[in-house]
């Protein structure tokens, strides 16, 4: 267990409607609970961070562009174990274009990086992502997306990479007014 505190200084800037950043320098220290099991490193952490978002979107007539890149620090324990601190890196690029009235077709590529200084030894996780789909929209309520991803992970422990390859077909059914439950 562990609390994390980040007094931190930034700006947020809005280019125009269709570009964003918000930069922060910050400082984090990790006060972790003090630990029975000698075993465990329970030395506090600290360091400089760099807490930021920035986004760009090019619209085109019949499509788009957009570029947006972070990064920060979180709580990874959203998997099958518990990794604790982590800070991160990431950039994504994605496009979609309307092939004609009701077909559509994207693209995503993304890299990340993850830095686990918890882990003992510390670990290293890159990450990177690509997919493309095409979607088809027969009626305003009904869109089916056949679609392919790939993610590919090269980490400082062997047990954590991977290479994962998915085909998907997705059926999407959105009524054109929201259903009301409770009025």
């Amino acid at each position: 267990n562990y609390s994390v505190y980040q007094p931190e200084v930034g700006i947020f800037y809005q280019f125009t409607e269709n570009s964003y950043a918000r930069v922060g320098l910050g400082y984090y220290i990790q006060d972790k609970d003090k630990s029975d099991n000698p075993n465990v490193d329970d030395s506090n952490e600290s360091g400089f961070i760099v807490d930021s978002e920035v986004y760009k979107i090019w619209p085109f007539r019949r499509g788009n562009i957009s570029l947006l890149t972070t990064s920060g620090y979180q709580q990874d324990d959203s998997g099958s174990e518990d990794n604790g601190f982590n800070i991160f890196y990431q950039g994504r690029l994605d496009a979609d274009y309307a092939l004609f009235r009701r077909l559509t077709t994207d693209a995503y590529v993304g890299y990340r990086v993850d830095d686990y200084p918890d882990q003992q030894p510390s670990r290293t996780d890159k990450t990177l992502q690509a997919g493309v789909g095409l979607s088809y929209q027969p009626l305003p309520w009904l869109t089916s997306k056949l679609g392919y991803t790939l993610r590919d992970r090269s980490s400082d422990r062997n047990a954590d990479e991977y290479t994962e390859n998915r085909v998907f077909f997705s059926v999407t059914i959105s009524p054109e007014r929201p259903i009301r439950l409770l009025r």
